[in-house]
Formats: C-alpha cells, structure tokens, sequence
C-alpha cells in the first residue's frame, strides 16, 4: 500500500463526532472520528480495545467499516466491506495512528480517484500472488500424484498396488494449476 498524504480534515469526506449519525437530505452519513481525534480516542478506549473491536468509520452505502482495536499496545485497524474482512492494518507505534487512519479513510469510506487507483492495484496484486500460490499447491498435488502412481508401481501385493487416491489429487491439481479463479482461500 503507498503512502498517501494526510489529509485533516477530510474536503471529500463528511466528518462527524463519533456518537452522532444524522441523516441529511434522507441520506445516512458516514459516521467518523476525526483522523485528528483517533488517538484520543484510542487512549480513551485503550481498556475496551484489548477485548473487543470498536466502530470508528462507516460508510452505509458501500458497506464498509472501519473498526480499531488494542494489539500488544499499539492500534490495530479492520475494514469490512460487507461483512468479510477486506484489509488489516497495524499501526507500528502510537504516533503513526493518524496517518495509518488517514490511508484507510481515504481507500475505503472517502473514495477517490487516486484511493480507487491504490485499491484497484492492491486488489491485483493480490490476486496474482494468490494465483501464483494455487498454481504452486496444484503442482505439488500432481507431484504427490505422481509419487504416489510410483509407489503403487513397486507394490508387491494388490493393497500395495492401489492408486485411488490418485483419482481426487490429479484432477484437483489440474484444476488448481490452470483455472484462472481463485478456489485458494
């Protein structure tokens, strides 16, 4: 993920106190603690943090959230985007808090051209290291497969000779080795 700048407060977010979510226009707005708030707020919660996730940004419309918790006494972020985990974030030390929150901000609730962009690449990136990982499981499961038909080559008795494992391994590793979907979890 590259750095983008810190921006407080946000032109292109709506930015509200963390306890009001108003409805403006009929619209639900994204409820925010201000990038300039989030380490007060997280030293106000620290206690809370250690046990359970805490709500800090939302944006209704696109089904993200932000939430923050208390890892090993430095923040820790999760995005959801509709309820599945999205991207996790550590803040290496108190003081980066703001600018690590200022990135999520601007990735995922206050969407950008440039922060479309970043994400747009990260997910592709993504995509093809975990391409590149099922193509290596699908390998190693035609090698077993093949270990396994040399094995049952050198048995002596008709147990020792049996190769239906060879029957799920070759095909799932086929399969694994040129789909161009993700069957990697």
């Amino acid at each position: 993920m590259q750095p983008l700048a810190v921006t407080s407060p946000h032109e292109k977010c709506r930015v509200e106190s963390f306890e009001s979510e108003q409805k403006k226009g009929g619209v639900q707005m994204a409820a925010i603690v201000p990038v300039g708030e989030i380490r007060k707020f997280f030293n106000e919660n620290r206690s809370d943090l250690v046990e359970e996730y805490r709500l800090v940004a939302e944006e209704p419309d696109a089904g993200v959230e932000v939430y923050i918790t208390d890892e090993h006494g430095v923040p820790y972020f999760v995005v959801e985007v509709d309820g599945a985990n999205e991207y996790e974030a550590k803040a290496s030390s108190e003081t980066e808090i703001e600018r690590v929150y200022s990135q999520l901000l601007n990735l995922y609730v206050c969407k950008t051209e440039e922060s479309e962009a970043v994400t747009r690449r990260t997910r592709n990136q993504m995509y093809r290291r975990k391409l590149a990982i099922q193509k290596l499981y699908g390998l190693a499961l035609i090698a077993m497969s093949v270990i396994m038909l040399y094995i049952a080559s050198q048995g002596v008795t008709v147990e020792d000779r049996d190769a239906t494992a060879v029957l799920l391994t070759a095909p799932l590793g086929l399969y694994l080795l040129f789909t161009r979907k993700i069957a990697i979890y």
